[in-house]
This record gives C-alpha cells, structure tokens and sequence, in this order.
C-alpha cells in the first residue's frame, strides 16, 4: 500500500520540479539588461557616445566637430542618416516619442536634447542636439545642466526593455575663474618687464 503511495507522489514531485524549471528559465529570459546611453560633448567639439547595448557590450563612438549625432536601428529607414546603429530601440506605434532635455538653469532654454521617436512608421531613431534653436515636441525629462555626466530619464522599448539615457554638456562658464589668476599673473609678470625696461633706460640716459 505505502509503495504505490510514493509512486503516485512521485510523478507530481517531478511535474513541480519541472514547472518550477520552465519558470525560472522564462523569468530568466525576460530579463534582459538595460541598454545605457551617454551623450558626453568634448572640449574639442567632437561628441562621444558611450555606454553598452542591450546585451552588455561596450558602446564607444565619437563623431568629430558636431553639433548633433544620430542613431538608427540597424535596418535603417530610408532618408535617415545615422553615425551608429543601435537595436533594441523601438518604440510602440502607438507612443509620440520622448523627448529628454538639459536646461541652461531652472526654467530656462533647452540646450541640449535626446529625442527618441519613429522616423517613419516602425523605425525608431534616437537624434541628439547640442544648442538647439528649437525643439520638436514638449519634453518629456527635464534636468538642469551642471557640467557633469547627468542621468535625464529611461524609457521603455517595445519589447518591455529599458534604454537609459545620459547627457554631459560642459559648463564654459566654469573654467574661467579658474584661468583668471594665470592671467592675472601674466599681465603682472609683463609689468614687472617693462617697468624694469624703463628704469634701465633712464639710468643709461643719466649716464
């Protein structure tokens, strides 16, 4: 009697076992890692996109004395021009875009932008501008700027992923009080040099 018990309990121990494996394989298969985005301005005008794709890998491109850098899926729609293709950035149909901008100070002008959006039905193109004149729709993110690599917001693409973007637009204002002083220095030192220049010539004519 109890050996006909356990054979009956074991077929449901292992049709547990096996559910909780498929469920765990599932779960495991969702989750992929975000992909993170870095829009960095260099000093030298260039902009360098940084960050890793949707599996892990490093992202690490640089487009040389620009104002704006673009990205395509990698089946790229006609009339689009991208400097990196990128996959796993799609957008629903049904979603307007997102629009994730720094601001010059609270309330102030947009100066630099990520806009995420279908260029034309069911291809997603992610566009970033530096000093805009305009912008395409109301922001979606809004950060002030403070001349470090900040974090202005995520969304998700089509597949439930997430796509987290960043935006370092340095501060020209703040390297100046830091330059003053050498060139205080300078004018100091070019002072000193003629003053010298003169009282040598006046002891020669008295001479």
């Amino acid at each position: 009697m109890k050996s006909s018990r356990r054979r009956s309990v074991f077929p449901r121990i292992l049709a547990c076992a096996a559910t909780a494996l498929l469920l765990g394989v599932l779960a495991s298969g969702g989750a992929e890692a975000a992909t993170v985005l870095n829009f960095i301005e260099l000093p030298d005008g260039s902009i360098n996109v940084t960050g890793s794709d949707f599996g892990g890998s490093a992202i690490d491109v640089t487009k040389a004395s620009a104002e704006e850098f673009h990205i395509s899926s990698p089946v790229v729609p006609g009339g689009y021009s991208p400097d990196m293709t990128l996959s796993h950035i799609g957008i629903s149909q049904s979603s307007s875009g997102y629009l994730f901008a720094l601001t010059e100070s609270a309330g102030g002008p947009i100066s630099d932008y990520v806009w995420v959006y279908q260029f034309i039905s069911e291809y997603t193109v992610i566009d970033f501008f530096s000093d805009p004149s305009s912008v395409p729709i109301t922001p979606t993110a809004t950060v002030v700027e403070d001349g470090s690599l900040q974090y202005i917001g995520s969304y998700f693409n089509d597949r439930q992923e997430e796509v987290a973007i960043s935006i370092q637009s340095p501060s020209f204002g703040t390297p100046l009080p830091a330059a003053l002083p050498l060139f205080a220095s300078g004018l100091g030192a070019l002072g000193l040099l003629g003053w010298r220049r003169k009282r040598k010539n006046a002891a020669a004519i008295a001479a």
